[in-house]
């Protein structure tokens, strides 16, 4: 009589089923485990950097089209968020969409930043901050209008 040999093994679906388990089991336990200050860091490091960004941008546009450009920042709504204008604050002069800060990060400080065409604007600084995550400050140098981020 022939041995049968006996050939264990799984089937696709079979695999992607536990990988899928294992993957929701992950999701629901990590925010329990500390994950949660993990993720407001993230939040708060991609929005320092996004609003720095857009700061460079205003500060490049003023010097490039011999504008003023205004960066201002509404801390009073919920959400919070922040428009580039150029010229002046008034309906019309809007630069791109209005921008919303994620929940959970707030700003306080300096709320308005005027870049000349020159490229230097008012001195200031901005503080954001989420819980359990710190805070970040985005610092403008007035006579140069350099635009800085300091880490906590």
């Amino acid at each position: 009589m022939p041995k049968v040999k006996n050939n264990f093994s799984y089937t696709t679906i079979e695999v992607i089923l536990i990988v899928i388990l294992i993957a929701v089991w992950i999701g629901v336990t990590l925010p329990r485990f500390g994950a949660g200050n993990f993720l407001n860091k993230y939040r708060l490091k991609t929005t320092v950097y996004n609003l720095a960004s857009d700061m460079r941008s205003a500060r490049t546009s003023a010097i490039t089209n011999a504008r003023s450009y205004i960066v201002k920042f509404d801390f009073t709504k919920t959400p919070q968020e922040y428009q580039v204008y150029q010229w002046s604050i008034a309906p019309g002069n809007e630069v791109g969409e209005k921008k919303i800060i994620p929940s959970g990060v707030g700003g306080s400080g300096t709320n308005q930043y005027t870049f000349s065409l020159l490229g230097d604007a008012g001195s200031g600084q901005t503080i954001f901050s989420s819980t359990g995550a710190g805070q970040w400050t985005i610092i403008v140098i007035g006579p140069t209008g350099t635009v800085r981020i300091q880490k906590p």
